[in-house]
């Protein structure tokens, strides 16, 4: 029985890094500045209630190719709660990005919750313009690392 625990503890240590953070998700994190706009976009629909929170909102909305940005936690356990969801992205050419913290990810969505993940569509507040600025420019960024990522899944470097 001790085998088989320090067997399984080895293998967590392979695919999580320091504070239960999945390594993978490492390269597909913002730098600050995005971040930040990234957290505002996602205050202002949270508080126009135009927010797509958890698991399940998020993944159909992916399935009927809706457009936006999502936004996973990169500490989620067990870790096949959300590893289907950036397959899902990149096939359907959905740009997405990891947090480090769930904690994080809830309170900037303005729920009492941790989340694990969340999409901000971009057919919504079309008349904040600033709203749209600032969305728009974090797909950009977003989208040069789902690039590299799609290219690291096509030659197996993962």
């Amino acid at each position: 029985m001790v085998k088989t625990c320090t067997k399984a503890a080895g293998i967590v240590k392979k695919i999580h890094g320091e504070n239960n953070v999945l390594k993978f998700t490492k390269q597909l994190n913002l730098k600050e500045k995005t971040l930040q706009k990234a957290y505002s976009c996602l205050e202002k629909a949270a508080e126009s209630k135009k927010l797509l929170r958890g698991i399940k909102q998020v993944a159909k909305a992916i399935r009927t190719k809706k457009k936006g940005l999502v936004i996973m936690a990169g500490n989620v356990t067990p870790a096949d709660v959300v590893l289907h969801l950036p397959i899902m992205c990149v096939n359907n050419e959905v740009p997405f990005f990891f947090v480090d913290n769930r904690k994080e990810l809830g309170e900037a969505s303005k729920i009492k919750r941790n989340t694990c993940c969340v999409m901000l569509r971009d057919d919504i507040l079309l008349e904040d313009k600033k709203y749209q600025k600032k969305l728009q420019a974090v797909i950009a960024k977003c989208t040069k690392s789902v690039q590299k990522f799609k290219e690291a899944l096509n030659k197996n470097a993962l």
